[in-house]
Parts: structure tokens; sequence; C-alpha cells
């Protein structure tokens, strides 16, 4: 599996996790709704570290934490 096809399958984890929207997100993180959904739908092969940080911040975790994951370690 490609880290960003990890990214983004961590993202739509913690959305359904905390019951929200990639709208909701996109408020909460500052980051745009089209970034995330390019991230979580697999057409952005490269995420910024700084966007991934930021859609962290938006879940209320630091970055450390969105990579605290277990398909991260594989």
């Amino acid at each position: 599996m490609e880290i960003a096809e990890i990214i983004g399958n961590r993202i739509i984890e913690l959305c359904s996790e905390r019951d929200l929207s990639i709208n909701k997100l996109s408020k909460l993180s500052g980051v745009a709704v089209s970034t995330i959904d390019n991230i979580v739908n697999k057409r952005c092969s490269n995420p910024r570290i700084f966007t991934i940080k930021k859609i962290s911040e938006g879940f209320g975790m630091s970055i450390i934490e969105f990579f605290d994951y277990e398909d991260f370690r594989k």
C-alpha cells in the first residue's frame, strides 16, 4: 500500500470515528475541501506534510498522533 493511500485511509477512519464530514474537517483544519477530497480519493499521490499537519490539528491531534497508526508501521 502506498503512503498516500494510507494517509487517505487514516483521514477517512478519523472522520468516521469523530462523525465528521470532509466539509466539517475542512472548516476545522483550514484545508480546502478539494484538497482533502483529493487525498482521500487517491488523486493526490504526495500530500504535503504541512497539509497533513493542518488536517491533524483539525482532528485535535498532533501530527505524531496522526502517524501513530498500524498501517504506517508496516
